[in-house]
């Protein structure tokens, strides 16, 4: 061991947003949730796919 850290071990990855690929910022607001990063343009998107297996269509919930 040196007398300075090692600076390679105090990096971090930049995160990427699970949806889109793109890169979190630093200072960027992100969300996280089911263990991934989501960025604020696909937040929507993300808020569309949560309730997915709750999601009905008038007219059809006996599952036709």
């Amino acid at each position: 061991m040196g007398l300075y850290p090692d600076k390679r071990r105090q990096r971090r990855q930049t995160p990427l947003c699970a949806l889109c690929g793109q890169q979190l910022t630093k200072g960027e607001a992100y969300w996280f949730c089911g263990g991934a990063g989501v960025c604020a343009v696909c937040l929507p998107d993300l808020i569309r796919r949560g309730p997915a297996p709750c999601r009905k269509i008038s007219g059809r919930e006996d599952g036709q």
